[in-house]
């Protein structure tokens, strides 16, 4: 039971949006693969809008760094730009406008 939480918890949240409230899809999924009640997400529902804050934050900025490591190891990371000191090329900077 406790490795199809695993498992089913891990895909279903590869793929998540960092947006707030997405976790609820998420847990109703996980939840009823290993058949538990869902009557016990009703109590869940009112805790998790102050955790949802912080997991949201912690998402966005995983895929922050996720993104700069990415992009460092394929050589496409320009500090400068990073850092404000210069404009991105007229390539990117439509793309990112």
């Amino acid at each position: 039971m406790i490795v199809t939480i695993v498992i089913a918890s891990t895909l279903g949240t590869i793929g998540s949006p960092g947006m707030p409230g997405v976790v609820m899809v998420t847990l109703v999924t996980v939840l009823q693969s290993v058949g538990f009640p869902l009557d016990a997400v009703a109590i869940i529902v009112g805790i998790d809008r102050f955790t949802d804050m912080f997991k949201t934050v912690v998402n966005v900025f995983g895929d922050a760094v996720c993104t700069t490591v990415v992009s460092k190891s394929e050589n496409e990371f320009d500090q400068e730009v990073f850092d404000g000191i210069k404009e991105p090329e007229e390539e990117l900077a439509e793309i990112v406008m």
